[in-house]
């Protein structure tokens, strides 16, 4: 170094002492001196300790105070520099100036790596390395700012600073923004220089400290580079997912699936409702049409055929994803190669969460197509649903309740070709001056009155309860009518024999009862006649279970009555067996007795005993009459 640079280095005598970093780094506690790992050599270098041989290289003075400095070199302790015990020396930049000069000798520096990274896409700025300079320029200034250091490396100038305690702040920053200069700061505030020997502590801070880019000048460059590679890998990566999205769709359609959409649709005259434009129609493995079918079949026709025109109907999923429109969809018609893609990955394909959508927000856009046509569907704003049309309800309704009903009523009847035979039907039979197919599109009274003559011919197909209509609408139900008119003859023959069999049970009945209560005047009792009629009692029998209980009541009574009359003559037999018995027993013959019992008594007022005797009173009355034996 030149005598200039020297005095550069060296403040003059009287200048204001800097404090100093060093002592800190390596100041044992209870230590008085500070201690230094680095001096200025007499050839003005700046030395470690451990590449001081002698004291011969000295004077050493300090990096940041000027002041002289101890070679000390205890045998049992680190050897270092020490200041004066009347050093003010506090020691904060000594390894800052020590950083600078070594690197101005060495010219050598690790540089980090600069990388930009976006999406994944990686563009190199700088590469990461050892770098040898053409020059290094010391605290030189460039414009309002001034870095530890200013390399030189073909051409390319950068600004090199060291922390040790102040990091670049933004004030800095901008500056070295402005003039858009390459700046690396390199951390040396963790670094314990007391205790590293020469080597490792510049290889500390020439290669391994910790060390970031402020700014680079091509930084602008190559993010731009980056922007473009990333908008290119964007816009490639967007192909392949809209490609994939949008790519033609494949069922695997199941063996045992039945196609009942489409027939219906083109049964139904709905074919214009199929095939609209829609979002969404990428989730399916179908195209618009057949899954269009599907939902129009489901959420549309088959609800309508199936529940009578009356409350509104409800469009909504299969249970229990009810608030799922396509859940009432087939699951192989449903694509299972498509997930939630994020929103970004979404736009560089040219989709939006809305217009990706979902198979059930593909089949709601469908619905609200119809809706914005006015066909077959409306929107409840109340409960934010969708309705299906009134009209369209009651008018597929009336379609399949009407061919349904009359088919059903042809199989009754044996016909062999049931369609065929409606559809000649509906086409030919007039009702109103209407055909059938006229009515079930007109709708109103004219439709609804031919329903009702037709349910009536339902009553009579039925069988449950035979009955003959003679309006048979037009349709070949003879064979039904004249079933029902046998068998109700049948029926009404059979009832005959049954009224019959039980009217003669009856009168068997209470002829049997009659001998059995009254024996021999139970034939005078049954030929009686019933109080203002000329029918006896036994024909009064056969009319019916209220005239027999009528009759055995009257019969029951007839009994009582026989009975107790019975009784009663019985009892005036025995009374008079008794007379009679005392009779002989008073009169010496059965003559005289005979002519008593018979003969007028005027203690009977004239009347003869053998009438008088009535009871046990009697009897000891008459025999008192009776002389006594002597």
């Amino acid at each position: 170094m030149s005598d200039i640079d020297r005095h550069d280095l060296i403040p003059p005598s009287g200048a204001r002492r800097r404090p100093c970093a060093a002592g800190r780094m390596a100041q044992p506690v209870g230590q008085t001196l500070l201690k230094v790992p680095f001096a200025r050599c007499g050839d003005a270098i700046a030395r470690h300790v451990s590449a001081v041989t002698d004291l011969t290289q000295g004077p050493f003075h300090c990096l940041d105070c000027s002041e002289v400095l101890t070679l000390r070199q205890p045998i049992n302790k680190r050897r270092h520099f020490a200041h004066r015990p009347d050093s003010l020396c506090a020691g904060e930049t000594a390894l800052h100036r020590y950083a600078k000069e070594l690197l101005a000798a060495a010219k050598t520096l690790t540089l980090p790596g600069l990388v930009l990274e976006a999406e994944r896409v990686q563009q190199t700025v700088f590469a990461a390395g050892i770098y040898e300079f053409d020059a290094v320029l010391p605290e030189h200034k460039i414009g309002s700012f001034q870095p530890d250091a200013l390399v030189l490396y073909q051409g390319f100038e950068l600004a090199v600073e060291f922390l040790v305690y102040h990091a670049v702040d933004g004030e800095k920053r901008g500056k070295v923004r402005d003039h858009d200069i390459s700046m690396v700061e390199i951390d040396l505030s963790g670094l314990k220089a007391g205790t590293m020997d020469g080597d490792a502590l510049d290889a500390a801070i020439l290669h391994t400290a910790p060390r970031q880019w402020i700014h680079h000048r091509k930084t602008a460059a190559a993010k731009r580079k980056l922007d473009a590679a990333v908008a290119k890998e964007k816009a490639e990566r967007g192909a392949r997912l809209k490609g994939h999205i949008l790519r033609k769709r494949r069922a695997s359609v199941p063996e045992d699936w039945k196609d009942e959409a489409m027939p219906a649709v083109r049964r139904t005259g709905l074919e214009a409702l199929i095939g609209v434009e829609a979002e969404g129609g990428h989730w399916f493995t179908v195209p618009d049409r057949d899954w269009q079918a599907q939902a129009l079949f489901e959420h549309v026709i088959k609800p309508s055929e199936q529940y009578s025109p009356g409350a509104k109907l409800k469009v909504k999923g299969d249970y229990p994803s009810e608030r799922d429109l396509s859940s009432k969809l087939p699951d192989w018609m449903i694509r299972t190669d498509l997930a939630a893609y994020p929103a970004k990955r979404l736009a560089e394909a040219g989709f939006s969460k809305e217009s990706y959508g979902s198979p059930h927000a593909a089949v709601w856009h469908y619905l609200a197509a119809l809706t914005m046509k006015g066909q077959a569907v409306f929107w409840g704003r109340e409960d934010e649903c969708f309705y299906v049309e009134p009209k369209l309800q009651d008018l597929l309704h009336r379609r399949v309740e009407l061919r349904w009903r009359v088919k059903k009523l042809l199989g009754a009847a044996q016909v062999e070709d049931t369609e065929a035979a409606y559809r000649d039907w509906a086409k030919t039979y007039r009702s109103t001056g209407m055909s059938p197919l006229q009515l079930i599109e007109a709708g109103g009274d004219g439709y609804r009155e031919l329903l009702s003559r037709v349910a009536q011919l339902e009553t009579m197909a039925s069988g449950y309860f035979p009955k003959v209509i003679d309006d048979l609408c037009g349709l070949p139900l003879e064979a039904i009518r004249r079933r029902n008119q046998e068998a109700i003859t049948a029926a009404e023959a059979e009832k005959a024999a049954a009224l019959e069999k039980a009217a003669s049970e009856r009168q068997r009945s209470i002829r049997l009862q009659a001998g059995q209560m009254l024996e021999g005047d139970g034939a005078a009792w049954l030929a009686q006649k019933v109080a203002g009629t000329e029918t006896s009692f036994e024909d009064y029998a056969r009319e019916g279970d209220e005239a027999l209980l009528r009759l055995e009541r009257q019969l029951a009574q007839e009994s009582d009555v026989r009975r107790m009359r019975i009784a009663a003559e019985n009892h005036a037999a025995r009374l008079r067996g008794k007379l009679s018995d005392a009779a002989r027993r008073a009169f010496p013959s059965e003559q005289l007795a005979e002519l008593f019992l018979n003969s007028g008594h005027p203690r009977l007022q004239g009347g003869r005993p053998v009438e008088h005797c009535l009871s046990e009173q009697d009897l000891c009355f008459i025999v008192s009459l009776m002389p006594k034996k002597r």
